[in-house]
């Protein structure tokens, strides 16, 4: 099941890592930690595009994801989770594409589907899986 097609995936990618370098340079200027207050600065972008494309508040949703894609992403044998331990990142396409599945399911469409997506991917490719699973596998 395919959410996107390939050149909305091809598109969409081209934005994640568009805002992975815009964050990049922000991180730059911003003392690097993983202090709340500084990860809230550079993930500004896609913690807004995150409430306005899903009306939710960013962190009880991106708990709410991290929920439907666990077992993917944060569980020893998914597949983004062996893409992670292998190589130390994620393809872009690929995490769209399984991020893309869950949204669906949230009934997110369009364009609200792809801003979520687009978010949600950067904000795990920014903070690496492992941070992304611990940050966001609490409690909502």
């Amino acid at each position: 099941m395919s959410t996107f097609s390939e050149a909305e995936l091809a598109q969409l990618s081209i934005e994640v890592d568009q805002q992975l370098h815009e964050i990049k340079q922000t991180s730059d200027a911003v003392v690097k930690s993983s202090e709340p207050e500084n990860l809230e600065i550079r993930l500004a972008k896609q913690m807004e595009a995150i409430a306005k494309s899903t009306r939710e508040q960013p962190k009880p949703f991106l708990q709410k994801l991290h929920l439907a894609i666990k077992d993917d992403l944060c569980v020893e044998g998914g597949v983004l989770y062996g893409q992670w331990k292998k190589w130390g990142d994620l393809n872009d396409k690929d995490i769209l594409e399984k991020f893309g599945i869950a949204l669906t399911a949230f009934g997110l469409s369009g364009n609200e589907l792809a801003m979520a997506a687009v978010a949600a991917a950067v904000i795990t490719l920014h903070l690496g899986a492992k941070v992304f699973c611990e940050e966001y596998g609490q409690e909502p």
